[in-house]
């Protein structure tokens, strides 16, 4: 379990991360090669900072894919660059993520101000982007497997059947380190 402290400059180290979110071309191609052009159409849509996290996941998740098949392996990577696509439904800032943190373990907050700014669009925004990435994956008739683990990124709770059940592991591990 993490402390206080070391929460505190985990969050630190993601701000500096989202300033300095350099992405080299040949992540680009790597990421182009392993998507479909529908699929890197959205990741391009990815602000620059989610792109960034979204390939250190997979990045982390990669090095997990040992005892995968070649098909689980490319679903589980395909799964950590898209993870977060749901947060393109509105122009998050760094400050929005910021209060987001700050108030996601006070729902309270988060519906009160959903209901009476911009702020709470940006903060309803960053509470659904699993479920509003999930919906955008099954209507544009994405695999129901990579549907499930972008819609349950977040989750804790969830058990999935297999090999499901160990991808969604993986990609959670994944995105808490990242």
């Amino acid at each position: 379990m993490k402390t206080a402290f070391s929460k505190i400059i985990y969050r630190g180290r993601q701000v500096y991360w989202a300033l300095k979110s350099n992405i080299k071309p040949e992540e680009v191609i790597w990421a182009k090669n392993l998507l479909n052009p529908n699929e890197y159409a959205i990741f391009t849509q990815l602000s620059r900072a989610d792109r960034r996290h979204s390939l250190d996941v997979a990045w982390l998740c990669a090095n997990s894919t040992h005892l995968l098949s070649n098909e689980e392996r490319t679903l589980l990577l395909k799964s950590a660059l898209l993870h977060d696509m749901g947060k393109r439904h509105y122009p998050l800032q760094l400050w929005h993520r910021i209060v987001y943190v700050l108030l996601q373990n006070h729902p309270w907050w988060l519906k009160a101000l959903k209901e009476k700014s911009s702020l709470g669009k940006a903060l309803w925004v960053m509470a659904q982007h699993s479920n509003l990435g999930a919906e955008e994956a099954a209507q544009l008739n994405w695999s129901p497997d990579l549907v499930a683990l972008i819609r349950h990124h977040h989750d804790r709770q969830v058990v999935l059947s297999e090999p499901l059940d160990k991808l969604i592991g993986i990609l959670q591990s994944a995105d808490e380190k990242s």
